[in-house]
């Protein structure tokens, strides 16, 4: 009888927004979506669009590979970009209605005259929800990987992935829309403050990205420059002693001893140490300066949906650190001719660094703390819904 209820309040609302045109429009453009990514390629020229090659140095065959190219643009392009910010919109625009909707039509009434309870009824509606974006997934999914077996060569499972970690996002957004359409009983502001509340997340994993970056670049530069002066004070070391040597009499030098010079002495007779020296201090302070900050970012991260890293997790799963490493060493080495060396190999080694901190971030915090978040607001929802009178 349950399960009977709960299946006959699911297809309603399905049906609901399977009549809306919207539904067929995002699955549309999830296919066209797909569609364009199956005229990209990759040579050894550059990447190819429909079969025209746009030479590009910093992506081709010799960076990366064709099966690294398809990962990434499914993974950046497709997810990152596609289903967790334009296909999410849309999947928000045409569920935001359905509880503002359901208890300001008057259908409300009929639907609690029913033997079924509140919260069952609340959480299907919900449930319908993310219904929608897990069919809108699973059609872009699969048909992803028939491009990128097809195209790519390369059939990758993990990319059904995708479905759980999109439609995680997608809650984390879509319990708060349904809580605000719950207290207001407004599609409009729902829909705002829902994004409202997703701008926020932006800027603080934003803030997070930023103060990762200038913090990693910080600790490669002082490392950098005290690598350089543990370098240079031996070098100066031994030419002090060769000049004093120098300086004596041809019959005393084989006797003489010369005394190690004073680190005062080599800092004097070679000031790059004391400007690498004081380059280290500077970023040595930058670094503890940004520490507390960026700690303090994470916190509040903790408490709310990570959005940015729960779509990274499938790059976890379609890239290893090692493929990763190598395609960066490989842009690394073709950014060489746009500028020097020395800023081109701390600038890689800070976002291969920005890169592992972000990946070594545990699962158990990324879902754990995030799915906590939707189910303290959907169970704070659930109780208002059945605590309010119609």
């Amino acid at each position: 009888m349950i399960l009977t209820q709960t299946k006959a309040i699911l297809v309603d609302a399905y049906r609901e927004l399977n009549a809306k045109k919207l539904f067929w429009v995002t699955m549309l453009l999830s296919v066209l979506v797909v569609a364009i990514f199956a005229l990209l390629g990759i040579n050894e020229r550059g990447m190819t669009i429909a079969g025209f090659t746009l030479e590009i140095p910093m992506l081709n065959t010799d960076v990366m590979t064709r099966e690294m190219f398809y990962k990434s643009v499914f993974s950046t392009l497709g997810v990152g970009i596609w289903l967790t910010w334009i296909a999410t919109i849309l999947g928000l625009i045409s569920t935001a209605p359905l509880v503002p909707d359901f208890i300001s039509g008057g259908s409300v009434e009929l639907t609690l005259s029913k033997p079924i309870s509140r919260a069952r009824l609340f959480l299907t509606k919900l449930l319908t929800g993310l219904l929608f974006m897990t069919l809108q997934v699973s059609v872009f999914t699969v048909a992803s990987f028939l491009v990128i077996g097809v195209r790519g060569g390369v059939w990758e499972p993990g990319l059904f992935w995708a479905i759980p970690i999109v439609v995680a996002f997608f809650s984390y957004l879509y319990c708060v829309c349904a809580l605000v359409g719950l207290l207001t009983r407004s599609t409009i502001a729902a829909l705002m403050l829902t994004i409202l509340f997703w701008f926020f997340l932006f800027l603080l994993n934003s803030a997070d990205g930023v103060l990762l970056s200038v913090k990693a670049q910080a600790e490669v530069d002082a490392e950098r420059a005290a690598a350089q002066v543990d370098r240079m004070i031996p070098a100066t070391s031994r030419e002090i002693i060769t000049l004093r040597l120098s300086e004596l009499p041809e019959d005393q030098r084989e006797s003489a001893e010369i005394p190690e010079p004073t680190l005062e002495e080599i800092r004097a007779a070679n000031l790059r140490i004391v400007t690498r020296e004081e380059e280290r201090e500077r970023n040595e302070r930058l670094a503890a300066r940004i520490a507390p900050w960026h700690r303090a970012i994470l916190a509040v991260k903790t408490a709310l949906p990570k959005t940015s890293e729960t779509a990274e997790l499938l790059n976890r799963v379609l890239v290893s650190q090692a493929e990763l490493d190598q395609t960066m060493d490989n842009q690394a080495r073709a950014m060489q001719e746009q500028m020097s060396e020395r800023d081109n190999s701390t600038q890689a080694e800070a976002s291969r660094r920005v890169q592992r901190i972000i990946r070594e971030r545990s699962t158990a915090w990324v879902i754990g703390t995030s799915l906590a978040f939707v189910l303290i607001i959907t169970a704070f929802a659930t109780w208002r819904f059945a605590r309010r009178d119609f």
